[in-house]
C-alpha cells in the first residue's frame, strides 16, 4: 500500500499568503531559487512582488521565455510581455536575474518539455544544493512546463536527498482564465517526457488504460482527441466540487454531456470530485482512485495504466503533478496525456479592464518539501 507522503500538507491563500511569506522570511536567513515565467499574463508578477515585499534579502530567479516561434498567435501580446518584464527588471537586480528561453518547437515537432527537464539538470544554470527554498510560480506557464518543473524537482530532491524547501505558487482567477484562448490546437495529444513509458504499445498489451481527465470549461476537443488517441477502457471524469460557483459542476457536465454519456458511455458512479482550489484533494482522490482499480485486479494478478489529463486550473493540475510523480515514485503505471497549442489570444473585452481583472487574482502557496515534513 503507497504511504501518501502528502497525507497532511501545508497551504494558504489570500492575504494569509502574504502573511506566511513574511513571518517565514523572519525565522531564518534563507537564500531562495525563483522560478517563473515571463509571459503576456500580467499575474506573473503578483508571486515574486509578495515574496519580495515580505522582506527576502537573498533571491536568485530563473525567468523562463518561452519562445512559441514566428507563427505563434501570441506574438500579437508581445508588447505585454515586454511590459510584464520590465516589472521584474525593476524589482531584480541584473545579477539576480537569469532570463532562459524554451524553444517550444524543433522542425515542428514539440520540444518545450524535454527542454525544461534539460534547463533543471543543467548544473552551470540550476544549482539547488546553493538554497534553502525553491519556489516555483506557475502563473504565467504553460501546464506543459509547470508540471514538469514540479515533477523533475521533487525527482531531484529525493534523488539526492535534499534538505530544501521547495514551494509552488500561483495566483488564481477565473474571470482572466475564461478571457485566455488557445490558438491553433495541435491535431494529436502526446505524452508528457518521463510519463509515457506507460501507454507505449508493447507496454500495454492486454492491461486496461483508466483515464482520468481533470475537466474544465472549453476543453472537449482536448478530451475527445486524448480518448481517441488512447482508446481507454475507462473515463473517469474529474469534476470542481466542492467550488466556488456552486452550480460549476452541472455547468461542465451540461458542456459535456454528449461526449461523456453518448460518445463514451461513461458510467455516473465513474465521477471524481475534488475541490476547486486544493490541489492536495485532487492529489487524494487521484490516488485513491488508482488504488482501488488495482486492487479490484488484483484477485486476477493483474494491474492497470492510470491516465491523467489536466484540461481544467493550474491549482487542479498542481495536484495531478504531485500524484502522478508519487505514482511513478512508487512503481504505479502512470502517464500523463495532454494537448497543446501553438499560442494564445486575449479577449478584446478584457483587455480594456485588464488591471480591474488581475487585482481581483488570489496568490497560493503550496509548501512540498522541506522543514514543515519533519
Amino acid at each position: 500500500m503507497l504511504q501518501r507522503t502528502w497525507e497532511n500538507y501545508f497551504i494558504v491563500r489570500g492575504r494569509i499568503c502574504s502573511e506566511f511569506w513574511k513571518k517565514y522570511l523572519e525565522e531564518r536567513k534563507r537564500k531562495i531559487f525563483f522560478i517563473m515565467g515571463i509571459g503576456f499574463d500580467p499575474r506573473s508578477i503578483i508571486g515574486l512582488e509578495t515574496i519580495i515585499n515580505a522582506g527576502v534579502k537573498d533571491i536568485n530567479c530563473l525567468a523562463i521565455k518561452i519562445e512559441e516561434g514566428p507563427d505563434s498567435p501570441s506574438l500579437e501580446l508581445e508588447e505585454m510581455i515586454r511590459v510584464n518584464y520590465s516589472k521584474i527588471e525593476r524589482v531584480l537586480s541584473p545579477a539576480n536575474l537569469l532570463t532562459e528561453p524554451i524553444k517550444m518547437f524543433d522542425n515542428g515537432r514539440r520540444v518545450g518539455p524535454q527542454e525544461i527537464i534539460k534547463l533543471l539538470n543543467d548544473s552551470s544554470k540550476v544549482n539547488l544544493a546553493d538554497y534553502s527554498d525553491i519556489v516555483v510560480d506557475a502563473s504565467a506557464l504553460p501546464r506543459c512546463i509547470f508540471f514538469l518543473i514540479i515533477t523533475e524537482l521533487l525527482h531531484i530532491i529525493d534523488n539526492n536527498d535534499m534538505p530544501i524547501n521547495f514551494h509552488v505558487i500561483v495566483a488564481e482567477n477565473s474571470e482572466l482564465d475564461k478571457e485566455i484562448k488557445q490558438e491553433a490546437l495541435d491535431e494529436n495529444a502526446y505524452p508528457f517526457p518521463g510519463f509515457e513509458r506507460a501507454t507505449s504499445a508493447e507496454y500495454l498489451e492486454g492491461i486496461p488504460k483508466i483515464c482520468i481527465p481533470i475537466l474544465g470549461e472549453n476543453k472537449e476537443y482536448h478530451l475527445r482527441k486524448i480518448c481517441d488517441n488512447l482508446k481507454p477502457e475507462e473515463v473517469c471524469p474529474m469534476l470542481p466540487f466542492p467550488a466556488k460557483n456552486p452550480r460549476r459542476c452541472d455547468d461542465l457536465i451540461k458542456e459535456y454531456y454528449e461526449f461523456l454519456f453518448d460518445s463514451i458511455s461513461v458510467e455516473p458512479r465513474n465521477f471524481i470530485y475534488a475541490a476547486e482550489n486544493n490541489p492536495f484533494d485532487v492529489y487524494r482522490k487521484i490516488i485513491y482512485t488508482v488504488q482501488r482499480y488495482n486492487k479490484s485486479l488484483e484477485p486476477l494478478g493483474g494491474s492497470i495504466k492510470m491516465i491523467v489529463s489536466c484540461l481544467s486550473s493550474k491549482i487542479m493540475t498542481i495536484g495531478a503533478a504531485i500524484a502522478a510523480y508519487e505514482l511513478r515514485k512508487n512503481n504505479y503505471h502512470v502517464a500523463v496525456w495532454h494537448l497543446d497549442a501553438r499560442g494564445y489570444s486575449l479577449s478584446k473585452d478584457i483587455k480594456e479592464k485588464l488591471e480591474a481583472v488581475t487585482e481581483k487574482s488570489e496568490l497560493f502557496s503550496i509548501w512540498l518539501t522541506g522543514e514543515c515534513y519533519g
